[in-house]
This record gives C-alpha cells, sequence and structure tokens, in this order.
C-alpha cells in the first residue's frame, strides 16, 4: 500500500493466514459436458474469452458514444449514487479526538488535484470519473504511488492497459508456486488469489520494438469493478447483455429518420390513365434550373445543368382541375408507427432489467401514479447504494486506508489509543430520493424525538454528515448565545423559549444551554 504501507505503528494490523483447502481454479471442470444442442462446454458458457470481452469493451463505447440513452444509464446512475460531492468518509474509531485528526488528514492528502498523478482529479472527483468508465468497460485499475514529496498519489488505468504482456510470462519462482498470468493478471494456483496486475504502456511517438510493461503487486494495485460470476478473471461491461438491443434501437432509429425524411421529400402523387400531366395542373407548375460544377481528382470542373419540375399546391391558393379519371392522392406520415414505438418501449425495458436500474426510471416516470413512482424510485435507490457499496469496497476504503496508515508511519498522525479501532469509518452518499419530502420529513422528525432515530442518522438520510451537522447546529447556537450574552439580549426573545425552562437548570455555559435549547424547541414543537 503506498509502497510501504504494511507497516503501520505498533500492532495495528495483522496478517491475513492463508486460506486452507483452496482448489485449482484452473482445473476445468465438467469436461466433455455439452449443453443441449450447443458445442460449448460448461466452462465455455460460464466466461467469455478475452477477446469477446474486448469486443463487448468496444460496442459498450460505440453505444456510449452514439446512443444518448446508454450515456444516460451510465452517467446518470453516477449521478443520482455519488451526488455533487461524492462518497464523504467520517472517522468512527471510538476516540473522538482522533478520529477528527484523522479526517482532517485524509482532506489535506485526497481533497486536492494533485492526489491523481495526472493533477487533474482529487479523490471526490475520482469517483465520478471511475464509476461510469466500471460501467462502461467494465473495470479499471488504480495504481499506489508517490508525489516528489512522498505523499500518496493514485494513478488511473483503463481497462485495455490492464494487459498480458505478450511473450512475458510467469518468473522461474511464479512458475514454481504454479502461478499463471491471465489477461493481466497473475493468480495464485491454488485458490486463484491475485498477486500481481501488469500494466502496458502507451508507445512513445517514434517508439519501435517491444512494449513495455510494468507489474505492480496486489498491495499497491486497486482493481476496481462487478464481479458477477464466480472465479471470474476480469469483469464484464455492465451492458454486455444488452448491447444487441442497443445497438438494434441505433439501427432502428436510423432507418425511421430516413423513412421519415423520404416520406417528407413528397406531398401527394396524380394519378392517371395514361401517365401524362394533366392539364388542369400546368398552370400551378413551376419549373427551377440550377447548375451543379463539379471537380475531379485531377482538378478539371465540370459544370450540368439541371432542371426541377414541381407543384407548388403549398404556396398558394391554387386548384388544380382534373379530367375524368384523374386523381390526386396526397401521402399522409405516420412516423413513428406504433410498432416502432412499441418495439423500441420493449428494447429500452430488455437494457434497463439486465442492467439492474428500473425501466420506468430511465424511460417513462413521468406518467407512473404516485404508489408505482414510489415503488420504482425505491428500487433505483437500491441500485445506486449497490452501485456506492461496490465503489466504497474496491476504491474508497483502500484509499482511506492506505492514506490513514501511511500517514502514522511517518508521523504524520498519531497512532490511536488503545482500544479505538482505526479502521472504522462511515461513508456518506447523497440523500435518498423521494417524490414525498415533506411527509416523509415530518416521519422522520418523529422518529428522532420517539428516540427510534438519531439525529445523525436524519442528517445522513439527508445526504450530509450527521457529526459534522450536529457539531455545526451546536456551535452555531453557542456563537449566537455568546454574543446575546455580549449585547445583553434576552434569550427567549432571540430563541422563543419560556425563560422560566431556558434557566431551570442554572446553567451558564454557553455549550449546555446550547444542548438545552434544542432539547426544548423539539418538546415545543411536539
Amino acid at each position: 500500500m503506498f509502497e510501504a504501507i504494511p507497516k503501520l505503528i505498533g500492532n495495528l494490523t495483522r496478517r491475513t493466514p492463508k486460506p486452507k483447502n483452496e482448489v485449482d481454479v484452473f482445473a476445468t471442470p465438467n469436461a466433455g459436458v455439452r449443453t443441449r444442442g450447443s458445442d460449448f462446454t460448461i466452462r465455455d458458457v460460464r466466461e467469455a474469452s478475452p477477446s469477446s470481452r474486448l469486443d463487448m469493451v468496444k460496442n459498450s463505447r460505440l453505444l456510449r458514444a452514439k446512443l444518448g440513452l446508454v450515456r444516460g444509464v451510465y452517467e446518470n446512475s453516477s449521478r443520482f449514487a455519488l451526488g455533487p460531492s461524492g462518497i464523504q468518509p467520517t472517522s468512527i474509531s471510538g476516540n473522538l479526538e482522533w478520529s477528527l485528526r484523522a479526517d482532517d488528514r485524509f482532506l489535506e492528502v485526497a481533497s486536492r488535484p494533485e492526489f491523481d498523478v495526472r493533477e487533474e482529479q482529487s479523490f471526490f472527483q475520482m469517483q465520478q470519473l471511475l464509476l461510469p468508465e466500471v460501467m462502461c468497460d467494465g473495470d479499471v485499475g488504480g495504481a499506489r504511488v508517490r508525489g516528489a514529496d512522498q505523499t500518496p498519489q493514485i494513478q488511473l488505468f483503463n481497462t485495455e492497459a490492464i494487459s498480458n504482456g505478450g511473450t512475458f510470462g510467469p518468473s522461474r519462482a511464479e512458475r514454481t508456486a504454479g502461478a499463471r498470468w491471465k489477461e493481466g493478471i497473475l493468480r495464485s494456483e491454488k485458490g486463484g488469489r491475485p498477486l500481481k496486475y501488469r500494466i502496458q504502456h502507451e508507445r512513445k511517438q517514434g517508439q519501435t520494438g517491444s512494449p513495455i510493461f510494468t507489474d505492480f503487486d496486489k498491495a499497491d494495485f486497486l482493481h476496481i469493478g462487478r464481479f458477477d460470476r464466480i472465479n471470474q478473471n476480469r469483469p464484464m461491461p455492465w451492458l454486455h447483455h444488452g448491447d444487441e438491443s442497443a445497438l438494434d434501437i441505433l439501427d432502428l432509429t436510423a432507418l425511421e429518420k430516413q423513412a421519415a425524411r423520404l416520406n417528407s421529400f413528397f406531398a401527394a402523387c396524380i394519378k392517371t390513365q395514361n401517365g401524362q400531366l394533366p392539364g388542369g395542373i400546368e398552370d400551378i407548375l413551376s419549373t427551377e434550373t440550377d447548375t451543379i460544377s463539379t471537380e475531379d481528382s485531377d482538378g478539371a470542373t465540370t459544370t450540368k445543368e439541371t432542371t426541377r419540375t414541381y407543384a407548388n399546391l403549398f404556396g398558394g391558393a391554387g386548384i388544380p382541375v382534373l379530367s375524368i379519371g384523374e386523381e390526386m392522392q396526397f401521402f399522409k406520415n405516420e412516423r413513428p408507427s406504433t410498432t416502432f414505438a412499441g418495439f423500441i418501449d420493449w428494447l429500452v425495458n430488455d437494457i434497463a432489467l439486465g442492467f439492474g436500474v428500473p425501466p420506468q426510471f430511465v424511460w417513462a416516470l413521468s406518467g407512473l401514479s404516485g404508489p408505482n413512482a414510489r415503488l420504482v424510485l425505491q428500487q433505483a435507490d437500491w441500485f445506486f447504494a449497490y452501485l456506492r457499496e461496490m465503489l466504497i469496497t474496491r476504491f474508497c476504503r483502500p484509499v482511506w486506508e492506505g492514506i490513514i496508515s501511511d500517514s502514522m508511519n511517518r508521523g504524520l498522525l498519531p497512532a490511536p489509543p488503545a482500544g479505538t479501532n482505526w479502521k472504522k469509518v462511515t461513508w456518506q452518499g447523497p440523500a435518498s430520493m423521494t417524490i414525498d419530502k415533506g411527509r416523509d420529513g415530518k416521519l422522520f422528525e418523529a422518529l428522532v424525538k420517539a428516540g427510534l432515530m438519531t439525529r445523525s442518522e436524519w442528517h445522513e438520510m439527508s445526504g450530509k454528515a450527521g457529526r459534522t451537522q450536529r457539531t455545526r447546529i451546536i456551535d452555531e447556537i453557542a456563537e449566537d448565545i455568546a454574543y446575546c450574552q455580549e449585547r445583553g439580549v434576552p434569550l427567549e426573545l432571540y430563541f422563543g423559549l419560556n425563560p422560566t425552562e431556558l434557566t431551570a437548570d442554572g446553567s451558564t455555559d454557553p455549550e449546555e444551554i446550547a444542548q438545552s435549547i434544542i432539547t426544548l424547541q423539539e418538546e415545543n414543537a411536539a
């Protein structure tokens, strides 16, 4: 962790015991078994080949760039899961003084753009960048490195940078231990634990010869992605099940647009017995001559004249007179057809359901009734909570523990007192989505007063850090009390409380009075 982080102050960590009874994940179970009507083995069906996975990544990126629906699923899911400020950590080690110092130290390192090797993204901005990339490509990588001043930094890599490395195989010691490289990850023979990650560097301009690779130990590398299969080596793009449906939407939409344009070119047709122009329409004909110039590859210019004849039926009040047997038939534009719209709805449902988000949240939330809208929002909220948990587990928590342990090793943060857990931290995301903010607010207020919910939980449901908000409220009231006393203003006039209740305990300390005011205001409101 940041090259030398595993050595912590005191005995803060323990070595993870080696799991027992591990099996070889590279063995081929059920060899020779076939699915009905297929030549694929069970293992072939279970996991896509590296080339197939890269094809899925290409499709996913194409659809993200070309189809607004797909881009919206990625970007909006990330936006609703992380909010405008990202996931915020708060230490709850059990020692308030140490926790506050740990929080300050983490923000000092992680809230600067210099936390990124490219000096472009803070820790919180990285979250907004990583989550859509993970959903689009399946996985991304992050290496723990150090800046010039030895401050921890993160270097991000996209999915194609995590590479096998062509001819480079395991070292002699790795071969002896049975470890094998697969899609840029060196895994142990038994258990399949990742040991190293291989990063392929981009070629410099004019560079020739073999590509250059860097291997990172597991402790120095963050592999961020969603594993949805047992013993899966590399996560798949989240849209891999629905990329065919998304490509169908692209194709059908393009065809529908062309059909609508073609239909718009022709307003009506005239039917006659002999195909000749009716005499009754000659007076409303217009002839237009145009000159078109073209230039060939040799630079020679060719000019030709074109003549267009059309009926000016819409620019004036002309009424054509047709002979018997002649008919004018106007075209009716029925684009898009009801069949097209219904099929697009089905494709959107297929994409959204497989992705994990309710289709109505993606496509048509406005037409739902109140109860159905609440159900859809609740389902979407569960999905966004899952996204946060995945990012916390694979990225946020390892980064937090790395920065704090590194700060303790370097003497920039004292070791926590005995009996405290320095790794214990909560993560605050945005407020839950609701269409009943007023009603929910009254319910949660009643729960707080009844002791069934803490004030911190109420603040966290609103997307704010509980301890920070409680401290701010008390500090603000204490500041108001001190200023009222300085100016000689009775507290009951400012806070609207009964003076006998306010001074019943005889307290003169502003902090204690502030807490009493909060309690009395809640009792009076009840």
